[in-house]
């Protein structure tokens, strides 16, 4: 396939869950304006029926019996004039009063009833403080087998997609916004076929359901913050309709805490040995926190045009527009469909091959997500255009810091903001030069050495938005309250003609019984060993951790030859090796990061935080519950197979 820029459309990206419609959850087609005013309908309602109630004076300190419903609203819909009653306000007991938008129900044309959400443009803020109750946000998202186009030479492709409704489904997924403090359930429904569109490898640990029936899927919420119920655990996969459910299932509401620090996270598919064909077929999408009281004063680019998630992967696609995937295993002796890594031709950004952006000649935000299963990008403008970067993965960095080029690993997310009005040429590309797989192997070619065209409207305008040089400044590292030092190590194991069969942390598999038991609101530090040939992002659920340096292995066959025997940093003397040469944290991910690069042969320390770093208050949940949490290597393909322990925290 020639590599075009993809055709652009009004929306700005040529992709339906763009910001303007999937920050709404809607898929009515109404205008910003008209939200904003039913928005402002509801609260002066809500506010006028509590006071009707108990009086200004009271609200603040009163409470309901548990259920009682406090009242009816009834305002416009702003589409066709038709009265909508909203049950608004009802109470759990202790005093907490939820106020409940999104129970309402529109049922426009042939559209299905769904949740409607419009606490995005409500100022949400002024009425929390003012009426001291909690929010809640109550969505269902569905899986769905869809067609999409993503180029205009290639037939609609056959996908897995995420959406409110299976004309709506999209991949990426729609983002979802939430607001700090204001809690999200989000009931994940599975409507995939009874098999799967891609090839996969039973010989691998897998969820297979005993009819043999059915696609198993679980979400994970990458960077979330949240009980382990809802974390999306690979055993806690289910099928359509929840018929069949892995060892670990619990509960088919999900609850999303949002009590973290503001940032991007994404959300996708995590179930066991199967995580790499999912997230392939298209179960991704973007999920932000925004904190307006912190986010506010820094000034930053805002709004649905300047402010979007850019979310990266890469894909083959066969002639007929389906995905291609390699049936074959570099070892089908043993593994008769999984490979170590899966590489595609063409560049998709939010859902279109290599698509092109009319930008004005202004600042805008992009919050950059790695989406890729095994691909790493190195990305940079070819006219040298740079990035100012704000954010690493979920967190702020404590400064702003411009950088010519960005490498992100899969899972990794960059917050950069790019001024437009620097370019003195009507048109920028943006690029990438990261050999795959990263680091030593083969160099970018014409079709993966380009990402996504910008095209830049001449006239120059005002621009009232900043760039601060201090973000957002979180407490630093404090060493000296280390309580563990861990040493964990990345091992590959090859087959007699040298190919890769699995890959192990610290020599188990995933099924041995767990050995890192961390106390909940420790702090450690992980020396973790990668003593293989490929750079590995390291993801931990739950957990935050800091770089500290990384430190080249010296006679490093010699140390591998005695952890493949005795699986033992100390014992093999790893100090007595660790000391060659040492590689600097760069600048702008020196902050808090749930994901990092562990370069091949290095020692990487990290300093580990498991609570909050924005407050020094506990989880607002029970973090030893069951089924626990993982850490794991963030290459799908080696995380399949599999390079993923589980991780059970103590009391």
């Amino acid at each position: 396939m020639e590599r075009t820029w993809a055709t652009n459309t009004k929306n700005g990206m040529g992709y339906r869950s763009s910001a303007a419609t999937s920050r709404r959850h809607t898929s009515i087609p109404c205008s910003p304006a008209a939200l904003i005013s039913e928005c402002r309908s509801t609260t002066a309602a809500a506010r006028g029926l509590l006071e009707k109630k108990w009086g200004k004076e009271k609200m603040r300190g009163n409470t309901a019996s548990k259920g009682e419903n406090l009242g009816e609203i009834k305002i416009k819909d702003p589409i066709k004039g038709r009265t909508k009653v909203v049950e608004t306000l009802s109470s759990y007991g202790n005093g907490d009063i939820f106020l409940i938008l999104v129970t309402a129900k529109w049922n426009h044309e042939s559209q299905p009833d769904y949740k409607s959400n419009f606490y995005h443009n409500c100022n949400w803020i002024e009425i929390y403080e003012y009426f001291d109750y909690y929010l809640q946000l109550w969505l269902r998202f569905f899986f769905f087998l869809v067609l999409q186009k993503f180029h205009r030479d290639l037939p609609p492709t056959p996908v897995f997609a995420f959406g409110l409704s299976k004309d709506t489904a999209t991949i990426p997924g729609p983002t979802i916004e939430a607001l700090h403090g204001i809690q999200t359930y989000i009931t994940w429904r599975n409507y995939l076929p009874s098999k799967h569109i891609l090839p996969w490898d039973p010989t691998i640990p897998t969820a297979i359901p005993s009819t043999k029936k059915g696609i198993p899927t679980v979400v994970h919420l990458h960077g979330g913050i949240d009980e382990p119920e809802s974390d999306g655990l690979s055993t806690s996969w289910f099928t359509a309709k929840f018929k069949e459910r892995g060892p670990t299932w619990s509960k088919k509401k999900y609850h999303y805490h949002n009590f973290q620090h503001p940032g991007t996270l994404w959300y996708h598919d995590h179930a066991m040995g199967l995580t790499r064909v999912n997230i392939l077929a298209g179960l991704l999408g973007a999920y932000i926190i925004r904190d307006p009281k912190v986010e506010a004063p820094l000034r930053l680019p805002y709004d649905e045009e300047v402010d979007r998630p850019l979310v990266v992967f890469d894909r083959s696609f066969c002639a007929d527009g389906s995905i291609f995937m390699n049936s074959t295993g570099n070892n089908p002796s043993i593994h008769p469909q999984w490979q170590p890594e899966y590489f595609g031709d063409a560049i998709i950004v939010n859902g279109k091959a290599w698509p092109h952006m009319v930008v004005r000649r202004r600042k805008y935000r992009f919050r950059i997500i790695n989406a890729s299963n095994a691909r790493f990008f190195k990305f940079y403008f070819a006219s040298g255009l740079g990035f100012i970067h704000l954010a690493s993965d979920s967190a702020y960095n404590a400064r702003s810091v411009m950088v010519n080029d960005i490498l992100l690993a899969p899972s990794e997310i960059a917050d950069v903001i790019i001024d437009f009005s620097e370019s003195n040429s009507d048109s920028d590309i943006l690029a990438n030069n990261a050999s795959y797989p990263y680091p030593s192997g083969d160099p970018v070619n014409e079709a993966n050495s380009k990402v996504m065209k910008f095209i830049i409207k001449s006239h120059h305008e005002l621009d009232t938005s900043k760039i601060p040089k201090q973000l957002i400044r979180y407490p630093s590292p404090n060493l000296s309250s280390v309580s563990l030092t861990r040493y964990i190590a990345m091992y590959e194991y090859t087959s007699e003609i040298g190919e890769p069969i699995h890959l192990y942390i610290n020599g188990k598999s995933y099924e041995e019984p767990v050995t890192e038991t961390p106390k909940v609101g420790a702090t450690e530090i992980w020396n973790v060993i990668n003593l293989t040939e490929d750079n590995h992002p390291l993801h931990i659920h739950l957990g935050l951790f800091v770089a500290l340096d990384q430190t080249e292995l010296v006679n490093a066959d010699e140390f591998k030859e005695c952890m493949l025997k005795n699986n033992d940093a100390i014992k093999c003397q790893v100090d007595k090796y660790a000391r060659g040469k040492k590689i600097d944290v760069p600048a702008h991910e020196k902050g808090w990061k749930n994901v990092y690069k562990m370069m091949p042969g290095y020692v990487t320390r990290i300093i580990v935080r498991f609570s909050y770093i924005h407050s020094n208050e506990s989880y607002r949940f029970d973090a030893t519950a069951e089924p626990g949490y993982v850490y794991h290597c963030h290459i799908l393909d080696h995380e399949d197979n599999v390079m993923m322990r589980p991780l059970k925290f103590i009391k």
